[in-house]
């Protein structure tokens, strides 16, 4: 906190900044040129004395400017009331100054209470003041028209009046908007009260935006903002915070609202982590009412743990009976859990990412199987990532290394007529023993292309459609077999799932109709996805949404 008092500013842009703290700001001048009085965030700071030329204050929240001069008698303008200085919605300046300072007797201090007040709910128009001297002073409230309504006086450097919204002979004024003037000696001010009988007391719209905040000192989501609509806002406002079994663990005073809540007690001290009841105290002399709402401090990050695979941890069909799959287990745990996600890439530094799932609920045990089939081997990156709704973020990596036993094939189809060929590419993530062979449809070898010891690597083998002693194999289907043995575990890979048995595909070509009285056959092109013995089936169109077959009345 620091003081500013008897300064002059002129000629300056944007003149005093406010950002955090409570200040005090007093007998200042501000030139007709000069900038203004901005308070950015909420604060406590204190404007009073202050003498304004063209440009006023704005405020975020909280800035108090009560007992200055605007530039005009008639008070600051805003929201059309007077004809001074521009001041913001925000900034709290009644009662006013009707004149610059002058030397003799000042008001320390002045503020208003209840600007719109009811009495009939117990809720009067209230003013205090403070004087740098003794004096005697009164106060008195006028209608619209000038007419004296009531006038309240005493003597010394302190005063409270409470007006109920009686008049002289103590009867209850109409409703509407007063004015009174307060006069001390040489210190002069003005203000505003409205009588309204018809407003109840009332707290609504009572919350905590964010409800889950994170108040543990990272920068992300460290408070929290109170706010509710009040019919009545300069009612003593407090905050009682209970458990789940009811017991209170906070009682806090609320200076203002909307109020920025860091998440500690009346003692400056962190309260722990859990779902709290807030009920927010509005009382107004005898009048009072409250509302509560729940708000939760969550300062503990989601916990990840990945069990499986462990780190570096290689995998093979090799090893794991033929089987291409790995399984991701883990445990993702939070109270206040909002999305977490899997993600997997290539490499130890990814820079894409192929993602597993996600869910936004906790999940433990076996989370996704990866499906290594279309993977090459190498080294890759699991990407685990949680987010609360307390902002906080936590990611696990975790590297694993896929050695997969593979055989690949250069093309499905063997043109030997014209001395074609093709190439069977094997990868042995290990030494091994390596059998490949070639067999027909009926399962018989008809070539073997390896059968020995191979170190680590990929190797490429090649075939040319003939047999082992160099005799052309007929035309048909042939598959591979390999296996391959490391001393310990053993993998047969066979190239059966390769074959396509009774496979089917339309709208793929085009068929141009023939006369076969006149001799012209029926024509068609078409594209076939896979190498395979091929059956054109004629039917009717009635006959072909019903399966079609060799059988009459199909042809083939």
């Amino acid at each position: 906190p620091s003081d500013l008092r008897y300064f002059e500013v002129q000629n300056a842009y944007a003149a005093i900044q406010i950002f955090d703290g409570a200040h005090i700001l007093d007998h200042g001048t501000f030139g007709s040129n000069s900038g203004y009085i901005g308070a950015y965030k909420q604060t406590a700071t204190l404007v009073r004395n202050c003498t304004f030329g063209n440009a006023g204050a704005a405020s975020a929240a909280g800035l108090e400017a009560t007992g200055n001069y605007w530039n005009d008698p008639s008070g600051p303008r805003t929201g059309g009331s007077g004809n001074g200085t521009l001041v913001g919605d925000t900034v709290r300046f009644d009662p006013w100054l009707t004149a610059p300072p002058a030397a003799g007797t000042e008001f320390n201090s002045i503020r208003s209470r209840n600007h719109v007040f009811n009495p009939a709910v117990g809720v009067p128009f209230v003013l205090d003041f403070t004087l740098s001297q003794s004096a005697s002073w009164s106060v008195t409230f006028k209608d619209g028209n000038g007419g004296t309504m009531r006038t309240f006086s005493g003597n010394g450097t302190t005063a409270s009046i409470s007006w109920d919204g009686k008049d002289g002979s103590g009867i209850l004024v109409a409703a509407g908007s007063y004015t009174y003037d307060v006069n001390a000696g040489t210190a002069t001010a003005r203000g505003r009260a409205t009588l309204d009988p018809a407003r109840a007391m009332t707290l609504t719209s009572w919350s905590a935006t964010p409800a889950i905040f994170s108040p543990d000192g990272d920068g992300n989501g460290e408070t929290t903002t109170l706010s509710a609509t009040l019919s009545f806002p300069d009612s003593s406002l407090s905050m009682e915070l209970r458990n789940g079994s009811g017991s209170l663990v906070a009682a806090l005073p609320l200076p203002w609202l909307p109020y920025l809540w860091n998440g500690k007690d009346q003692q400056g001290s962190l309260i722990a982590d859990g779902t709290y009841t807030a009920t927010l105290l509005s009382v107004n002399g005898p009048a009072s009412t409250s509302a509560a709402t729940t708000v939760t401090i969550d300062t503990t990050p989601p916990s990840i743990t990945i069990t499986s695979p462990a780190q570096n941890q290689t995998y093979s069909n090799l090893t794991s009976g033929a089987s291409l799959l790995i399984d991701v287990s883990a445990s993702v745990q939070d109270a206040n859990m909002c999305h977490w996600d899997l993600a997997l890439g290539p490499g130890v530094d990814p820079t894409t990412w192929s993602g597993l799932g996600g869910w936004s609920t906790n999940a433990s045990g076996l989370i996704v199987q990866i499906n290594t089939a279309n993977l090459s081997n190498g080294t890759y990156t699991l990407k685990f990532w949680a987010q609360d709704h307390a902002g906080h973020i936590v990611e696990v990596r975790r590297q694993f290394v896929l050695g997969n036993v593979t055989v690949s094939l250069s093309s499905q189809e063997l043109r030997v007529a014209s001395a074609g060929t093709i190439t069977l590419t094997s990868i042995l993530p290990v030494a091994a023993t390596q059998t490949l062979t070639l067999v027909n449809e009926a399962g018989a070898v008809a070539r073997t292309l390896v059968n020995g010891s191979r170190g680590a690597g990929t190797y490429t083998d090649t075939w040319d459609g003939k047999d082992g002693a160099g005799q052309r194999l007929p035309d048909g289907l042939y598959r591979w077999i390999s296996t391959v043995n490391d001393g310990t575990n053993q993998i047969t890979l066979d190239d059966s799932a390769r074959m396509h048995t009774e496979y089917q595909f339309t709208g793929s070509g085009t068929v141009l109709g023939g006369d076969s009285f006149n001799n012209v056959p029926i024509t068609g092109s078409y594209t076939n996805p896979y190498p395979a013995q091929v059956w054109f089936v004629y039917a009717t169109v009635y006959h072909v949404l019903f399966g079609p077959s060799c059988d009459p009345p199909f042809f083939c």
